[in-house]
Protein backbone atom coordinates (compact mmCIF):
# COMPACT_ATOMS: atom_id res chain seq x y z
CA UNK A 1 0.00 0.00 0.00
CA UNK A 2 1.46 3.39 -0.99
CA UNK A 3 1.13 6.32 1.00
CA UNK A 4 -2.00 8.93 0.53
CA UNK A 5 -1.36 12.54 -0.05
CA UNK A 6 -4.45 15.05 0.60
CA UNK A 7 -3.60 18.54 -0.72
CA UNK A 8 -5.71 21.44 0.95
CA UNK A 9 -6.10 24.64 0.11
CA UNK A 10 -5.38 25.74 3.83
CA UNK A 11 -3.20 23.70 5.86
CA UNK A 12 -4.64 22.02 8.78
CA UNK A 13 -3.15 22.63 12.39
CA UNK A 14 -2.49 25.46 14.83
CA UNK A 15 -1.09 27.21 12.33
CA UNK A 16 -3.81 27.09 10.27
CA UNK A 17 -3.97 31.02 9.68
CA UNK A 18 -0.19 31.98 9.50
CA UNK A 19 -0.18 31.85 5.72
CA UNK A 20 -2.94 33.81 5.28
CA UNK A 21 -1.98 36.39 7.89
CA UNK A 22 1.12 37.10 6.71
CA UNK A 23 -0.09 37.73 2.68
CA UNK A 24 -3.04 40.51 4.93
CA UNK A 25 0.26 41.87 6.38
CA UNK A 26 2.77 41.79 3.61
CA UNK A 27 -0.43 43.23 1.59
CA UNK A 28 -1.10 45.74 4.27
CA UNK A 29 2.63 47.03 4.24
CA UNK A 30 3.08 47.04 0.36
CA UNK A 31 -0.15 49.41 -0.30
CA UNK A 32 1.69 51.81 2.35
CA UNK A 33 5.08 51.70 0.95
CA UNK A 34 6.54 50.86 4.10
CA UNK A 35 8.57 47.98 3.05
CA UNK A 36 12.35 49.58 3.77
CA UNK A 37 11.17 50.04 7.32
CA UNK A 38 9.25 46.68 7.64
CA UNK A 39 10.73 44.22 9.82
CA UNK A 40 9.19 41.00 9.23
CA UNK A 41 9.12 38.04 12.69
CA UNK A 42 12.12 40.11 14.17
CA UNK A 43 13.08 38.61 17.55
CA UNK A 44 12.58 40.85 20.58
CA UNK A 45 14.30 40.86 24.15
CA UNK A 46 17.94 40.14 25.28
CA UNK A 47 19.52 37.30 24.36
CA UNK A 48 18.08 33.91 26.89
CA UNK A 49 21.11 32.82 28.01
CA UNK A 50 19.92 29.89 29.98
CA UNK A 51 22.56 29.84 32.69
CA UNK A 52 25.29 28.68 30.40
CA UNK A 53 28.51 28.24 32.10
CA UNK A 54 30.87 29.00 29.06
CA UNK A 55 31.08 32.39 26.98
CA UNK A 56 28.89 33.06 24.25
CA UNK A 57 30.71 33.06 21.18
CA UNK A 58 28.07 34.89 18.50
CA UNK A 59 26.52 31.86 16.85
CA UNK A 60 25.69 30.47 20.12
CA UNK A 61 23.86 33.69 20.77
CA UNK A 62 22.52 34.35 17.12
CA UNK A 63 21.56 30.65 17.78
CA UNK A 64 19.55 31.21 21.13
CA UNK A 65 18.10 34.69 20.37
CA UNK A 66 16.01 32.52 17.38
CA UNK A 67 13.65 31.06 20.64
CA UNK A 68 13.37 34.93 21.63
CA UNK A 69 9.84 36.01 21.26
CA UNK A 70 8.36 37.78 17.88
CA UNK A 71 5.87 39.84 16.61
CA UNK A 72 4.65 39.77 13.01
CA UNK A 73 6.39 43.14 12.11
CA UNK A 74 7.46 45.92 12.72
CA UNK A 75 7.72 49.17 11.28
CA UNK A 76 9.95 52.10 12.02
CA UNK A 77 8.71 55.41 11.07
CA UNK A 78 10.35 59.41 11.37
CA UNK A 79 8.79 59.30 14.98
CA UNK A 80 7.27 56.08 15.99
CA UNK A 81 8.26 52.43 15.99
CA UNK A 82 5.49 50.33 15.72
CA UNK A 83 5.06 46.97 17.14
CA UNK A 84 2.48 45.24 14.79
CA UNK A 85 0.00 41.66 15.22
CA UNK A 86 -1.97 40.52 12.18
CA UNK A 87 -5.04 38.48 12.77
CA UNK A 88 -7.49 38.29 10.16
CA UNK A 89 -10.27 37.43 12.01
CA UNK A 90 -10.25 40.42 15.09
CA UNK A 91 -9.07 38.70 18.44
CA UNK A 92 -8.53 39.94 21.50
CA UNK A 93 -5.45 38.35 22.20
CA UNK A 94 -3.93 39.91 19.69
CA UNK A 95 -4.25 43.21 21.98
CA UNK A 96 -2.66 41.59 24.79
CA UNK A 97 0.30 39.94 22.15
CA UNK A 98 0.56 43.59 20.85
CA UNK A 99 1.36 44.85 24.36
CA UNK A 100 3.05 41.85 25.37
CA UNK A 101 5.81 42.49 22.32
CA UNK A 102 5.93 46.40 22.86
CA UNK A 103 7.36 45.78 26.59
CA UNK A 104 10.37 43.65 24.64
CA UNK A 105 11.76 46.75 22.40
CA UNK A 106 13.58 48.89 24.94
CA UNK A 107 15.87 45.70 26.12
CA UNK A 108 16.53 44.50 22.13
CA UNK A 109 19.65 45.45 21.00
CA UNK A 110 19.06 45.65 17.44
CA UNK A 111 16.34 48.20 17.99
CA UNK A 112 18.56 50.41 20.60
CA UNK A 113 19.15 53.24 17.85
CA UNK A 114 15.61 53.74 17.07
CA UNK A 115 14.51 54.25 20.86
CA UNK A 116 13.83 58.20 20.52
CA UNK A 117 10.98 57.00 18.66
CA UNK A 118 7.15 56.29 20.65
CA UNK A 119 6.40 52.28 20.48
CA UNK A 120 3.19 51.98 18.96
CA UNK A 121 1.23 48.66 19.90
CA UNK A 122 -0.68 48.03 16.54
CA UNK A 123 -3.19 45.35 16.33
CA UNK A 124 -3.86 44.49 11.82
CA UNK A 125 -7.19 42.70 11.20
CA UNK A 126 -8.50 41.77 8.39
CA UNK A 127 -12.24 42.34 9.78
CA UNK A 128 -13.99 44.86 10.93
CA UNK A 129 -14.87 44.05 14.48
CA UNK A 130 -15.92 47.68 16.50
CA UNK A 131 -16.10 45.10 20.71
CA UNK A 132 -12.65 44.08 19.99
CA UNK A 133 -11.48 47.77 18.78
CA UNK A 134 -12.41 49.40 21.60
CA UNK A 135 -11.29 46.80 23.48
CA UNK A 136 -8.46 47.21 21.75
CA UNK A 137 -8.18 51.10 21.76
CA UNK A 138 -9.11 51.35 25.67
CA UNK A 139 -5.19 49.95 25.84
CA UNK A 140 -3.47 52.39 23.68
CA UNK A 141 -3.72 49.43 21.23
CA UNK A 142 -3.95 51.63 17.22
CA UNK A 143 -6.31 49.23 15.67
CA UNK A 144 -5.92 49.06 11.23
CA UNK A 145 -8.05 46.92 9.22
CA UNK A 146 -7.36 45.81 5.91
CA UNK A 147 -9.79 43.92 3.99
CA UNK A 148 -8.02 42.36 1.05
CA UNK A 149 -10.15 41.52 -2.09
CA UNK A 150 -9.89 37.72 -1.42
CA UNK A 151 -11.03 37.36 2.12
CA UNK A 152 -14.71 36.08 1.13
CA UNK A 153 -12.97 33.07 -0.76
CA UNK A 154 -10.45 32.39 2.13
CA UNK A 155 -13.61 32.90 4.66
CA UNK A 156 -15.60 30.12 2.43
CA UNK A 157 -12.39 27.56 2.41
CA UNK A 158 -12.37 28.46 6.32
CA UNK A 159 -15.80 27.92 7.11
CA UNK A 160 -17.74 25.62 4.38
CA UNK A 161 -14.58 24.01 2.89
CA UNK A 162 -15.27 25.66 -0.76
CA UNK A 163 -15.41 28.40 -2.95
CA UNK A 164 -18.44 30.28 -3.25
CA UNK A 165 -20.76 29.86 -6.10
CA UNK A 166 -19.57 33.31 -7.50
CA UNK A 167 -16.08 32.79 -7.53
CA UNK A 168 -14.61 30.33 -10.49
CA UNK A 169 -11.69 27.75 -9.25
CA UNK A 170 -10.06 28.28 -13.18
Amino acid sequence: MGANITVNAIPPGKRRNARAETTLLHEWIDLHGWNAAASYEPRLGPTIQENLSVPMSPALEANLRNRNWYPDAIVITPSELWVIEAKLEAKPGAVGEALFYSTLVGTTPDLQWALNRAVVPVVLFGRIDDTVARFARGYGVRVEFYTPPWIADYLNRRYTGSLPSAVSSE
